[in-house]
């Protein structure tokens, strides 16, 4: 039975001690947290999972069982809105009648779970809502069950990786208008903030696959080995050329948003935040910040949340991967 869907800043319990996996249809990403400090990391090919568990547990000799998961999925939502004040087992029970006003699946189908942001005025409140449809979680807890392991949690990346930058970014939070932005292998999701609080979330029909297979097409090279050579400098600007109409409609789908932000708060989009994936490739930066108009800024795993590894890393590897741990990271804030 799943007992809570989300956690964290939003939605928390706060255990320091569990093995945090970032799971979507790429990559397992993960880190095991003791009394809240990561001490070990892996990052695998998502193929066959209930395998793949057993085998990390046992090749990193994790004894813990406890697991907090967080997905990114398009069957996964997040929603905001206006909600009239009252208790909160009372607002629970409301939603439970009232979820198919906010989401495009029978209400029966779904988990869902909810945080109170804010109150607008002493009889209406602002709500975070998220949503995950039953046939995606429901495998995916089988698969970690046949692994013989405990999912505690459940949350989705947008809000992990939200929760990562409330804490890390403090002062961006209080005094500017940010987009987060998290690129993903098969589909991405942006967030706005204002000042600190979450306003709006929305996938983007945008994917790293897509550039992906252009590149693989074009250059003759294997899929699983394009990140690889983009990531070589003599490589980059061929690289660029041949991700520049992706990355432009994916500034498209994002002004839209900005638009959208600045027609009904009055204010504009200070920064865009990008978790960093393919930013890693020198040169991206450029195109969204001219596409968009926006200063760019990726986001960074600060170098102590490292301090407690115990693993013998390599300076330049650890460097060529850290970052993409935020959204792990956002399940220990």
């Amino acid at each position: 039975m799943l007992q809570t869907l989300l956690q964290n800043k939003f939605f928390g319990i706060g255990s320091k001690n569990f093995t945090g996996i970032s799971l979507d249809s790429y990559n397992v990403k993960g880190l095991l947290f003791e009394q809240g400090t990561a001490q070990k990391y892996f990052i695998e090919r998502n193929r066959d999972l209930p395998q793949l568990l057993k085998k990390i547990w046992e090749n990193k000799k994790i004894s813990s069982k406890k697991v907090k998961l967080t997905l990114k999925n398009p069957f996964c939502l997040v929603r905001y809105f206006s909600f009239p004040k009252m208790d909160k087992k009372k607002i629970r029970q409301a939603l439970t009648f009232e979820l198919n006003k906010y989401i495009p699946f029978p209400s029966n189908q779904v988990y869902f779970d909810f945080f109170v942001l804010k109150e607008i005025n002493p009889s209406e409140i602002f709500i975070i809502l998220a949503v995950a449809k039953k046939d995606v979680i429901d495998p995916i807890l089988e698969s970690f069950e046949k692994a013989g392991l405990d999912v505690s949690e459940i949350d989705l990346d947008s809000i992990a990786l939200i929760n990562f930058f409330l804490e890390a970014y403090p002062e961006e939070n209080k005094n500017l208008n940010a987009c987060v932005l998290d690129l993903g292998y098969d589909f991405s999701v942006m967030s706005i903030l204002n000042k600190g609080f979450p306003y709006l979330t929305r996938d983007i029909k945008f994917s790293i696959k897509d550039i992906f297979e252009v590149v693989s097409r074009v250059r003759d090279i294997h899929i699983d080995d394009v990140e690889n050579w983009a990531l070589l400098s003599e490589n980059k600007e061929d690289f660029l050329s041949l991700a520049q109409d992706n990355i432009s409609n994916l500034c498209g789908e994002l002004k839209s948003s900005f638009d959208y932000f600045e027609v009904n708060k009055g204010e504009q989009i200070d920064i865009l935040f990008i978790n960093r994936g393919l930013l890693s490739v020198e040169g991206l930066e450029d195109i969204f910040s001219k596409s968009l108009g926006t200063k760019i800024s990726a986001i960074k795993v600060p170098a102590d949340k490292w301090n407690g590894l115990k693993e013998d890393v390599s300076v330049g590897k650890l460097n060529s991967f850290k970052d993409n741990f935020s959204v792990v990271f956002g399940l220990n804030t």
